[in-house]
């Protein structure tokens, strides 16, 4: 049966079903499990269609027995129930079924009518990269009414939690995408795929990425990183989004991680660009505005047990959604414990890894609801190499059983199939259940199996590793055997060496272009300290010499007095100011040490030397006269550089910033003239 047949006869079923009684509503806890519930929640409630929901972690024999039990007579499975289809067809023959799922199908053909299942994979569609759950789900709704056309974004979602982004989407969650654009739900932007772009300052995106060689995992790395890109990290003391940047400091940042990356040997360094989906309708800075972090967002209400409130998100429920948000901290929380413990936990027995293959058995140390999670964030990281398969396992002591999930590190091929592994494993075993597709898997055994478990999936991974080694034997033995006996195979040899040499010679002038850059930025970087040194120690100079004259002069009036208040500040001044500004840059912490130190000897010496310039009108001239002249200096030399300033400066006036800084060094020299005169006054 084609897809639009099974979705027609879906909808056929459904309208049969009997309004007046309530619905039971059966969905997985990860994000899309919990975007497909959403999605046939909001249909339900624009049909008047009372229902009950309930969100599990895997779906079981058990369960099924149980949930064919309750007082219930018309059911929706979404986004899991293809590997039970014959079961439900045994526990619930009174009952009306509606399944509508895109995981890999059980080979079983339904005999009765009860029963209506979609699933992509029975019209020859792959449902673990075209379409997700929650897609299924979307495109049923739309078929019953088009007005619900308005929750495709919510798709999207799913299918990004699914991990079925790659670069764009394919086939029906392409057509799904479109629905959404059109109706203005998501916008579609290329940029930088690094998360947390909505909810993070600019300098913990790149530290929290994986993708950045010296700046991964590094705050001071990530600080350094942008400051040698001429990139402030900082803006009036608040940390800059990614949002803040203007489009030339954007392909600034994008040109130096491609480089970075480059260098460092990266076979495709502009991976880290692609497409970046934006949810129009949510405020700024909010993570419900960027669709990565939404479907974290509902995976973190899974996870920890609280998918209603995911739910309530998707249905913009606002009182939801704030405790949505603040559970995330919980989610988090549980994240870190559980590296935490893996990091700790590495060496012992509890961690078996042994070359192409990490199996971690957590036991009830990890809650079993994001042993997955973790399997995940393994995947892209943590010192795991690529190519790796990655094992973990998690106890839900309620029911002795032992949650188990598999993931590959790095980009899986083709022949990659994590579901056919599993299942391999769990038929070796000869007790348990799977699920999954080909890029993530799932099982559930019994926790008295776990160490039989474990023994199983060796031997599987194994058996993969030893094909691998004998593939790679096969095509090297071919290769010394046939080479030069044809002109092709020549050819081939020469373009591989070719090749070869192209990529070796492109990274050494990525390399090069990486040194130029870092010398260009460091340059640059001396160089502002330095301006903020000079700029310091300038106008304190002027302000502060001109000041004390001003103040000597109205209440002393001698020659001796200001010479040597002239010289104070020269040197006296001038070593205070440079450890104020030493502190200052210090305690902003996005500086170097070479940098702090520029500006602190900057300022001393701009200091010192411009102070003593208004020593020499007062050896020449008498002292009425000397300050005059001091004065006209200093106003010359301000105001030559607050012009200098003004021109640099895009949102004031030239003329305003000159007129700014004069007024300040008159009014100073108003405040010092009549407190000498009081001075003079008061103490005779």
């Amino acid at each position: 049966m084609d897809f639009n047949s099974q979705l027609e006869s879906a909808v056929a079923l459904f309208r049969n079903f009997d309004k007046s009684k309530p619905v039971r509503v059966v969905s997985h806890l990860d994000s899309d499990g919990i975007s497909a519930a959403s999605i046939l929640i909001n249909a339900l409630n624009n049909e008047n269609v009372k229902y009950s929901v309930s969100i599990l972690t895997q779906l079981s024999s058990d369960k099924l027995k149980e949930l064919a039990g309750e007082d219930y007579f018309q059911y929706f499975f979404t986004d899991l129930g293809s590997g039970h289809v014959s079961q439900m067809e045994e526990y619930f023959k009174d009952k009306k079924i509606i399944i509508l799922d895109h995981h890999e199908p059980e080979d079983h053909i339904l005999k009765t009518g009860n029963i209506a299942f979609v699933n992509p994979h029975l019209a020859g569609i792959d449902g673990s990269k075209t379409i997700s759950g929650s897609g299924v789900v979307f495109l049923f709704t739309k078929m019953l009414n088009p007005i619900y056309e308005n929750m495709a974004h919510i798709a999207i979602i799913g299918a990004i939690g699914d991990m079925q982004e790659n670069n764009g989407f394919i086939g029906l969650n392409q057509e799904i995408l479109e629905l959404a654009q059109k109706h203005k739900k998501i916008e579609v932007q290329r940029g930088l795929k690094f998360f947390g772009q909505q909810s993070r300052p600019l300098y913990k995106v790149l530290e929290y990425s994986s993708e950045i060689p010296g700046v991964s995992n590094s705050e001071s790395g990530a600080i350094q990183f942008l400051m040698q890109l001429e990139i402030e990290p900082k803006k009036d003391n608040d940390w800059r989004m990614i949002s803040d940047l203007s489009h030339e400091e954007m392909q600034k940042l994008i040109a130096g991680i491609i480089i970075r990356r480059a260098s460092a040997g990266e076979q495709c360094p502009e991976d880290v660009i692609g497409n970046i989906y934006i949810l129009p309708n949510e405020e700024p800075g909010s993570i419900l505005r960027d669709a990565r972090e939404f479907s974290t967002l509902l995976n973190s209400c899974g996870r920890t047990n609280k998918a209603l409130l995911g739910i309530g998100v998707c249905l913009k429920n606002e009182e939801e959604t704030i405790k949505a948000l603040k559970n995330q901290n919980s989610y988090k929380k549980e994240i870190v414990k559980a590296l935490k413990w893996y990091e700790k936990n590495s060496k012992s027995d509890k961690i078996i890894c042994n070359g192409n293959y990490v199996i971690i058995n957590a036991e009830d140390n990890v809650l079993y609801t994001i042993i997955g999670t973790v399997a995940s964030i393994l995947a892209r990281g943590n010192g795991i190499p690529n190519n790796t398969y990655i094992l973990s396992m998690a106890r839900n002591r309620d029911d002795n059983q032992t949650k188990i999930s598999m993931r590959y590190a790095g980009k899986p091929s083709q022949e990659i199939d994590l579901h056919a592994l599993m299942t391999k494993i769990i038929s070796n075993l000869g007790e348990g259940e799977t699920g999954g597709h080909a890029n993530a898997a799932g099982a559930v055994i019994c926790s008295d199996n776990e160490q039989k478990f474990i023994n199983e999936a060796t031997k599987v991974l194994e058996l993969v590793r030893q094909t691998k080694v004998n593939v790679s034997l096969c095509a090297h033995m071919h290769f010394n055997v046939t080479r030069g006996c044809c002109a092709d195979k020549c050819l081939t040899l020469h373009g591989m060496t070719l090749t070869f040499v192209l990529k070796l010679h492109f990274a050494k002038v990525l390399s090069c272009l990486e040194i130029l850059i870092n010398i260009n930025s460091l340059i640059s970087r001396m160089k502002h300290s330095m301006k903020v040194g000079f700029s310091f120690g300038l106008t304190s100079a002027v302000i502060t010499t001109l000041g004390l004259m001003m103040g000597m002069y109205s209440s002393i009036g001698t020659r001796l007095a200001v010479i040597g208040g002239i010289l104070t500040i020269a040197i006296a001044d001038a070593f205070s100011d440079s450890l104020g500004i030493h502190v200052s840059e210090e305690s902003e912490g996005i500086h170097t040490e070479k940098q702090v130190w520029v500006s602190t000897i900057t300022t001393f010496f701009s200091k010192l030397l411009f102070a003593l310039t208004f020593l020499v009108p007062v050896l020449v001239f008498n002292l009425e006269n000397a300050i005059k002249v001091n004065i006209i200096w200093g106003f010359m030399v301000l105001g030559t550089y607050s012009y200098y300033v003004g021109n640099k400066n895009k949102d004031m006036a030239t003329w305003y910033v000159v007129a700014e800084h004069l007024f300040i060094a008159i009014i100073v020299l108003f405040i010092t003239h009549f407190i000498g005169l009081w001075i003079s006054g008061v103490f005779g």
